[in-house]
């Protein structure tokens, strides 16, 4: 068993900004997992600077109230040259892929505020002077048509400014709190409906497989760039500059990467009849701030800027992470046979008195119950732990040294504080058991 007794952290960083003050960094050190940093981009690099020696080291790290679709962690020494550098577990507990079913095991996402198990890493390396801790995250799966129930989202039904709706393929309003994968913080990236020919003197990013249709014209010092690839060939292989009045009635392939230039006082027009060109403004321009009610009312959900009514291509979640501790841990055997976990289910139930039931989903904690049997030296260090925490909340991975199977990183790691206060017992003059009851926190 670990417990992370001594957070090492001096100064933490990021590259990203909060989404607002209220999501802002600093939140990862308080003892509130939900009042989370939220990042306003859908990648981040979050660098944690500790101070070490070699009574005090960076043993392990700790993260809870997570949301990403990947994760790695950097360890520096204090030259900032790479010690080591593992994954995170990015998957959610559970899921289905039977989207728009609430009989599914999609309902986990409803009134959830943790989605991913917290983990515990213990480094290979400890460090024994100043090191640094690099944690770089990226959110990059589409949730607009993984609905818990309903439909998927299709556009966007701009009210005023920043605020409106979403909708879907048939213009009906989206229950945001029954969809169940939107979040404060969501990215939107839109398809862009409403460019005019020509392009307006704007330069633009493709990122997906684009179809060419009514003429489109590429006007005079535009540029036009891929960032996702392509899938129509002609004939853009590598950067290409166009410097006579060109035409095609057959789709113009831009590959990913290339970037075509075109000299002033050309004209461009790419083309076919019936096939509509889509530009995808950049994921992440656009973030969801909040939304009032299950959001279908007109203007009652509010993004970060102001947004015309236009389809959605994609909706990724925000980067959060609610706690992030780092520095020394104290080592203890596992507890003995017995160990005990039970939950704690948040939800309302309400039975009817004509036999039917009603119900709110809420949040699920763990409670831990075991038995430590240890030196009376180590009882020592527990006792002075206690001391000092009582019932402040702290990072624990319960067991060590478990079959790969059992997942010992995440399934018995939390974020907790001791129940009740913790009760010993002598077996011998050497050796004690000592009663611990944990709570977790969420």
């Amino acid at each position: 068993m670990k417990v992370l007794t001594d957070d090492r952290q001096i100064s933490i960083a990021a590259t990203a900004s909060p989404l607002s003050a209220s999501f802002a960094l600093a939140n990862v050190n308080t003892d509130r997992p939900r009042q989370e940093y939220i990042a306003d981009a859908s990648s981040d690099t979050i660098t944690v600077s500790c101070a070490a020696d070699a009574s005090n080291a960076v043993d392990a790290i700790f993260i809870s109230g997570t949301m990403f679709d990947s994760a790695t962690y950097t360890l520096k020494d204090t030259g900032g040259s790479t010690v080591e550098t593992s994954s995170f577990t990015a998957s959610d507990i559970t899921s289905s892929n039977n989207n728009g079913n609430a009989n599914t095991l999609n309902t986990f996402y409803k009134n959830q505020s943790r989605v991913q198990y917290p983990e515990f890493v213990s480094f290979t390396n400890a460090q024994t002077a100043n090191c640094s801790v690099d944690l770089a995250l990226s959110s990059t799966t589409d949730r607009k048509a993984l609905q818990i129930e309903g439909n998927a989202i299709a556009s966007w039904d701009q009210n005023s400014g920043a605020t409106g709706r979403f909708l879907d393929s048939a213009s009906n309003a989206i229950n945001l709190e029954n969809h169940g994968q939107i979040y404060v913080g969501s990215l939107i990236s839109t398809i862009d409906s409403s460019i005019n020919n020509p392009t307006d003197g704007n330069n633009y990013t493709i990122t997906a497989a684009t179809s060419l249709g009514t003429p489109f014209t590429i006007t005079s010092g535009d540029t036009v760039t891929v960032s996702g690839g392509g899938t129509i060939t002609n004939p853009s292989s590598g950067n290409e500059t166009i410097s006579t009045n060109s035409s095609t009635t057959s789709p113009y392939t831009i590959t990913a990467s290339d970037t075509i230039t075109i000299d002033s006082g050309v004209t461009v027009t790419v083309g076919g009849e019936g096939v509509v060109l889509k530009i995808l403004a950049t994921s992440g321009d656009v973030q969801i701030l909040q939304w009032t009610g299950d959001g279908t009312a007109a203007g009652s959900v509010t993004l970060g800027s102001a947004l015309s009514s236009m389809d959605v291509s994609s909706i990724f979640n925000p980067l959060k992470i609610g706690i992030i501790r780092c520095g020394t841990i104290s080592s203890y055997s596992n507890p003995r046979v017995g160990y005990s976990k039970s939950f704690v289910d948040y939800s309302i139930s309400r039975p009817l008195s004509n036999g039917g039931f009603s119900y709110t989903q809420r949040n699920v904690a763990k409670t831990q119950s075991f038995t430590l049997v240890i030196a009376a030296t180590d009882w020592d260090t527990w006792q002075a732990f206690f001391y000092a925490y009582r019932n402040k909340p702290f990072a624990i991975l319960s067991a060590v040294g478990m079959p790969g199977g059992q997942k010992e990183k995440t399934r018995f790691s939390s974020f907790c504080y001791m129940a009740t206060p913790p009760s010993v017992s002598w077996e011998t003059a050497d050796y004690v058991n000592v009663e611990i009851t944990l709570k977790e926190v969420l």
